[in-house]
């Protein structure tokens, strides 16, 4: 019982530092997220970070998996078969939790202050690329039956993303005021107009 006390509460930390680290990036960007910093936000010592990271490139590796790859994907073949409304609906809420939090500034940041053509760089890039093939892939497989190519799609997404961003920020870079029910009517504006949209490139469609 012990043991497994112990490793619930080494989880727990573990997840404490990984989230003072994406909001540290976020908030504070790469360069001035040391580890220091990220230990006194998760509320431990720098000696318990380096027990769950060996190094700083180790606990970036970590936010880069965390900001970069998506939510458990869900059952797309079971998605697939639903009404084209309860599909919107779930690529809504996809890009809404990629985009409202803090993962999506330290993506941001956490890409931007890298060199890329580092080892860390390579590493956090790889890991970029492939949850982007990823998505790309289980939205395809989603929405098979919408005449749309890759290209079409990725401006799509992009388009809900900075109309979600803009509608909770409003041009700020921290939320001073969120207007929840303006959010919600931008949103579900989007939402029918980009229903009407693919209702007509639905292959079989009248």
């Amino acid at each position: 019982m012990l043991g497994a006390e112990t490793r619930a509460t080494g989880r727990a930390t573990r997840e404490s530092l990984l989230q003072a680290a994406v909001d540290c990036i976020a908030e504070l960007g790469c360069v001035a997220s040391t580890t220091t910093r990220i230990a006194k936000r998760a509320g431990v010592s720098r000696g318990s970070l380096q027990h769950h990271f060996r190094s700083r490139d180790d606990l970036l590796l970590s936010v880069a998996e965390r900001v970069f790859i998506s939510d458990p994907a869900a059952d797309v073949e079971a998605l697939r078969a639903k009404p084209l409304q309860d599909r919107l609906d779930h690529l809504f809420d996809h890009v809404e939790r990629a985009t409202l939090n803090n993962r999506f500034a330290a993506a941001v940041r956490l890409a931007a202050a890298l060199d890329m053509d580092s080892d860390l760089g390579k590493k956090v890039r790889s890991i970029r690329e492939s949850a982007r093939r990823s998505n790309r892939g289980n939205r395809e497989l989603m929405f098979a039956d919408i005449d749309l190519d890759r290209e079409d799609w990725q401006a799509i997404v992009r388009t809900i993303s900075a109309m979600m961003y803009d509608a909770a920020y409003q041009g700020e870079t921290k939320k001073r005021h969120f207007d929840r029910a303006d959010y919600d009517r931008r949103v579900k504006h989007q939402k029918s107009m980009l229903l009407l949209y693919l209702s007509s490139l639905q292959r079989g469609a009248n």
